[in-house]
C-alpha cells in the first residue's frame, strides 16, 4: 500500500512537473565575447572548462526560473549578455585541478551588462533595451518570496548575481513603476 502511494505521489509530481516546464516562457541566453568579460579572466577560457560552462549554465537557469515564475507562458526573453563583473574574485590554487576558490567580501556587488528583448506569442517586441547595465546591491531588498529558491551549491557559484538579476527583473519586469509593496 505505502509503495503503491509513493509511485501514485511521485508520477503525479512528475506530471506536474513537466506541465509546468512545458507551459513556461522561454528564455534564450547569447554570451556575447565571454573571453572579452570584465571578470573572467582568459585563462579560464579553456575549451571545456568545466568552471564557466557551470557558471554560465546556472546563470541561464536563473533567468529561465525568472521567466517561469512571472512572464506569461508564450513569452519569449532573449537576453544578450555583453559584459559580466562579478562580486569577489576568484583565486586559483596551483595544482594538477588548478582548484578555484570564489571569495566574496560583504561589500562586493556584481554588475552585468546586457541587452534584451521580449517577445509575445506573435513574435511581436513587448519590451526591449540595448546595453542595459544592471548592479546588484549589499541588501536584499526584492524581497525572498517573489524569487526562485538557490540550493547551497548555486548560492555558493551565483548567489550575488542572482540577487542582482531578481533586482533586474523586478524592476523591468515585475513592477517597472516601483508601485508594490513586498
Amino acid at each position: 500500500m505505502m509503495n503503491t502511494l509513493r509511485i501514485y505521489i511521485s508520477g503525479l509530481v512528475l506530471g506536474l512537473l513537466v506541465m509546468a516546464s512545458a507551459s513556461a516562457a522561454t528564455v534564450e541566453v547569447n554570451w556575447n565575447n565571454p573571453d572579452k568579460y570584465t571578470d573572467i579572466e582568459v585563462s579560464y577560457m579553456d575549451p571545456g572548462d568545466q568552471f564557466i560552462e557551470l557558471y554560465f549554465s546556472r546563470l541561464e537557469r536563473h533567468f529561465q526560473r525568472l521567466a517561469t515564475m512571472h512572464l506569461p507562458s508564450d513569452y519569449t526573453l532573449e537576453i544578450d549578455v555583453i559584459d559580466i563583473d562579478r562580486a569577489g574574485r576568484v583565486e586559483v590554487r596551483p595544482g594538477a585541478e588548478r582548484d578555484r576558490t570564489r571569495v566574496v567580501m560583504g561589500n562586493a556587488v556584481p554588475e552585468m551588462v546586457l541587452s534584451y528583448r521580449l517577445l509575445n506569442s506573435a513574435g511581436d517586441v513587448v519590451a526591449s533595451a540595448d546595453e542595459t547595465l544592471i548592479k546588484g546591491s549589499v541588501l536584499r531588498t526584492e524581497g525572498r518570496s517573489r524569487f526562485p529558491f538557490l540550493n547551497r551549491n548555486d548560492r555558493g557559484a551565483i548567489g550575488p548575481e542572482a540577487r542582482m538579476m531578481n533586482l533586474w527583473f523586478l524592476a523591468t519586469f515585475i513592477d517597472p513603476d516601483g508601485s508594490a509593496e513586498d
